[in-house]
């Protein structure tokens, strides 16, 4: 099966202000369109990925952005989402968004590693794939 794969780095989406602070609108409406263009462009398979990310976002304005998959991307299951990120603290705000997705049956995940997060995005919906394997808290913080 041949898919088209869209990759999105923060830098596509997430907005700083003037004064370099995260503005959530300006985000949301990025976020939104880059979405919306992928599901236009009949694109079912996204990867975002935000290792490099330098906003400081609450819980909140992560829940608003995984809010914005569910209102754009279709819940048929050949779409799927995959967050590639690497938290620089103890909030995996990726994790956060792959729990609120799982709650309302978005097909979203996050992942630490690239290989994974692209094979999960090319196995088949109903081809069995064992979901991916959540970090140990050692592998987590690095050791």
């Amino acid at each position: 099966m041949v898919y088209d794969i869209r990759m999105i780095s923060a830098k596509d989406f997430i907005r700083l202000d003037a004064e370099g602070r995260f503005d959530l609108p300006a985000t949301q409406r990025m976020f939104r369109d880059t979405m919306w263009a992928c599901v236009n462009s009949k694109i079912g398979r996204v990867l975002l990925d935000i290792r490099d990310a330098s906003a400081d976002m609450t819980v909140a304005q992560v829940v608003s952005l995984a809010a914005i998959c569910g209102e754009i991307t279709p819940t048929m299951k050949d779409h799927k989402i995959a967050i590639l990120n690497r938290p620089k603290d103890e909030l995996d705000r990726a994790q956060i968004v792959a729990s609120v997705a799982a709650q309302h049956h978005w097909n979203i995940r996050a992942f630490r590693d690239f290989e994974q997060a692209f094979d999960w995005l090319i196995v088949e919906p109903d081809a069995g794939m064992a979901e991916p394997s959540r970090p140990s808290a050692a592998q987590s913080q690095g050791h």
